[in-house]
């Protein structure tokens, strides 16, 4: 059976051939799960190739398996408490411990997500108030942007309404969500807090202390978090 040298290292939705003339892989069988000659129609793919292209370009895929497919994705904490925040300021969330990154997507300089596959993502985050100033307002927001711009895109909101005296939102947890389209070259995603203390007082978020060196630890209910994963992959 003339058959290409099939690549590696495939896509997730694509099977490469690597072929040098034009359209020689035309409707041959690709055994993916055969174990002797008698196995020709176990678990094959048809090979649907255009005379330019060693790309799978909507033939038929078929498998006597699910394929796994790769994982895009990225999930980061806060190793400290991230302190300094004024209030009333809308400020950027850091995170310096990476739990994964699969593929070095997360620029830890900028605090922001840009991945570089084009698809559909699940963004959350979980934030934690960490100083007890009389925070009666805080907000947990998702932004994302592009080459040119940036903007708030999902957020959630806790308050006191009608405003009362010494009230305190310290030690909340609050999460935002969101799925969003990434283009896969400049599209990305950040995670900002705002909140306001009736002290006018420094707010903090929190995350571990600077005697934790176990990554385990970061993940726990002391800490917040920011993670993005794909969903579904797009041409």
């Amino acid at each position: 059976m003339p058959l290409s040298r099939i690549k590696s290292q495939m896509e997730s939705s694509q099977l490469r051939l690597d072929s040098s003339a034009a359209s020689t892989d035309v409707n041959d069988r690709v055994l993916l799960n055969g174990t002797d000659s008698s196995s020709t129609g176990d678990g094959y793919a048809v090979i649907l190739e255009d005379a330019t292209a060693n790309a799978l370009d909507g033939g038929v895929e078929r498998f006597s398996e699910v394929p796994i497919l790769p994982h895009v994705g990225c999930k980061v904490y806060h190793k400290e408490n991230q302190g300094s925040i004024s209030s009333a300021t809308q400020t950027k969330l850091t995170y310096d411990a990476i739990e994964y990154d699969t593929h070095g997507y997360y620029d830890q300089a900028n605090a922001r997500y840009t991945p570089q596959v084009a698809g559909y993502y699940h963004i959350t985050a979980i934030v934690k108030l960490g100083a007890a100033v009389d925070c009666y307002d805080m907000i947990s927001e998702i932004h994302a942007g592009g080459s040119s711009h940036e903007r708030r895109v999902a957020h959630t909101r806790l308050r006191y309404t009608p405003r009362a005296t010494n009230a305190d939102w310290y030690a909340s947890l609050l999460q935002v969500t969101d799925t969003r389209y990434f283009n896969g070259t400049t599209d990305f995603c950040s995670i900002y807090f705002y909140a306001i203390s009736e002290d006018s007082g420094t707010i903090s978020v929190d995350g571990a202390t600077s005697a934790v060196t176990d990554l385990d630890n970061y993940g726990n209910s002391n800490n917040g978090f920011f993670s993005v994963n794909l969903l579904h992959r797009t041409k």
